[in-house]
């Protein structure tokens, strides 16, 4: 976590192995330790994993919007710690 609070982690655990190019690129953008370039809410949902996972160009915003927001909460979190 102190990584992740510093903007410095990468994907090499093992947990990460399955997880697509994709999704980490989206990870990355939505965890971007700079806020100016961090994603936000709507580049999020508008990111190339989010279409390949629907299969289709419409999605459901506001789940989407609600799980954006937890993990903005979430990084919000972090630091404080």
């Amino acid at each position: 976590m102190d990584k992740v609070a510093t903007g410095k982690y990468d994907f090499s655990q093992v947990e990460w192995m399955g997880v697509s190019d994709e999704a980490k690129d989206l990870i990355r953008k939505m965890m971007e330790y700079n806020p100016q370039n961090r994603y936000s809410a709507d580049q999020a949902l508008n990111h190339k994993w989010f279409k390949i996972m629907l299969g289709e160009d419409q999605i459901d915003r506001p789940l989407a919007i609600s799980a954006l927001t937890n993990l903005k909460h979430f990084r919000v979190s972090i630091q404080e710690i």
